[in-house]
C-alpha cells in the first residue's frame, strides 16, 4: 500500500510503501508448476522476407533503431510512412525517451501498464508482457529487455536423448615433426660399485692322455749335392816375423890339409874299376883316381 502521496523508491525497501499480504506460506510440493502463457516476441533484426509472420506489438530492429509492428503481417519497410511499424527509439537515445512515447518506469502507474507498452529503467527499454505487471524490470518476468537479450524461460527439462551412434573419423595426417628439444643436462656420475672377489674354485680333475697320433710320413729324397763354390780371393801376406838371434858357434879343429876337407868316397864298379873321390878341387869339383880292382893301386 501506498502510504505517501509522492512515494520515493520502490516497494519492498523504501518507506512509502507497505505490505499488505500475509507471512510466507510453507514450501509448496516439489513437482514444478505449469508453464506460464507466452509473453511477447523478443526483439528480431527485421528481415523482409519474414514480415509477413510478423504479430502486432512485435519489437524489430532496423538500422540501429527499434520499432513496434502496428498489425499483423505489417508490408511496409520500418520508418517509412504507412509501413505498419511505429518507430521507438533512435540510435542516438536508447535508454531515454523518445517524446511522450516512451516513459520511464514508475512503481504508482506501473498497475496501468497493458502489454505492448515500452517504459525505460536504469538506462534500458523494456515492453510490459501482461497486465498489470507485477515487480520491476530487470528482476520480473512481466517485463521484456529490449535493450539486450530477453530473459531466461523456465520449462521442464526434456528428457535425454538417445545416445547417437560413435562413428570413428578417418585419421588425420601426421603432424609435422616439432623442433628437437636442447640436451639436457647429463646426470651426476653414480657410486662406484664394491668390487668383491669370489673365492677359487674347485680345481677340476686332470683329463684321460689322449691316444698317440699315427706316424707322419717319412722324409722325402736326399736332394742332389750343390755346386763347387768358386774359389776365395788370395788373403794378404802376413806380417814379418821377428829376426831370430845370432848365435856363433865355436871353432872346429883345424883339418890336417886343405885337400881332405869334405872327402868322400865313392866306390863304383863300372867295368869292374873302381873310382874313389881323392879330393876336391880348388873349384869345387872332385878328382877320381882309378883303383884296381885287384890290387888297390891307383892309376
Amino acid at each position: 500500500m501506498v502510504n505517501t502521496s509522492n512515494p520515493t523508491g520502490t516497494p519492498g525497501s523504501s518507506s512509502s510503501y507497505s505490505l499488505l499480504t500475509g507471512a510466507t506460506g510453507p514450501t509448496g510440493p516439489c513437482c514444478p508448476g505449469s508453464t506460464g502463457a507466452t509473453g511477447s516476441p523478443a526483439s528480431v533484426a527485421y528481415n523482409p522476407a519474414n514480415s509477413s509472420q510478423y504479430t502486432t506489438n512485435q519489437i524489430v530492429l532496423y538500422n540501429g533503431d527499434l520499432y513496434s509492428v502496428d498489425r499483423n503481417g505489417p508490408t511496409g519497410i520500418p520508418g517509412t510512412s504507412g509501413s505498419g511499424f511505429t518507430q521507438l527509439t533512435s540510435s542516438s537515445r536508447i535508454g531515454r525517451d523518445v517524446g511522450s512515447t516512451v516513459p520511464n518506469y514508475n512503481p504508482i502507474d506501473a498497475a496501468s501498464y497493458t502489454p505492448g507498452q515500452l517504459v525505460t529503467f536504469n538506462g534500458q527499454l523494456y515492453q510490459v508482457l501482461r497486465s498489470p505487471p507485477s515487480g520491476q524490470p530487470g528482476s520480473s518476468q512481466d517485463y521484456q529487455n529490449l535493450s539486450g537479450a530477453g530473459p531466461t524461460g523456465t520449462g521442464v527439462t526434456g528428457a535425454t536423448g538417445p545416445t547417437g551412434a560413435s562413428v570413428t573419423g578417418p585419421t588425420g595426417p601426421t603432424g609435422v615433426a616439432g623442433v628437437t628439444g636442447a640436451t639436457g643436462v647429463a646426470g651426476a656420475t653414480g657410486a662406484t660399485g664394491t668390487s668383491v672377489t669370489g673365492p677359487t674354485g674347485v680345481a677340476g680333475a686332470t683329463g684321460a692322455t689322449g691316444e698317440v697320433g699315427p706316424t707322419g710320413p717319412a722324409g722325402g729324397p736326399q736332394g742332389p749335392i750343390g755346386l763347387t763354390g768358386a774359389t776365395g780371393a788370395m788373403g794378404s801376406t802376413g806380417a814379418t816375423g821377428m829376426t831370430g838371434p845370432s848365435i856363433t858357434g865355436t871353432t872346429g879343429a883345424t883339418a890336417p890339409s886343405i885337400y881332405t876337407q869334405h872327402i868322400f868316397f865313392y866306390i863304383v864298379e863300372i867295368k869292374r874299376r873302381v873310382y874313389s873321390p881323392l879330393k876336391q878341387g880348388c873349384c869345387g869339383c872332385s878328382r877320381y883316381n882309378q883303383v884296381s880292382a885287384r890290387t888297390g893301386r891307383r892309376s
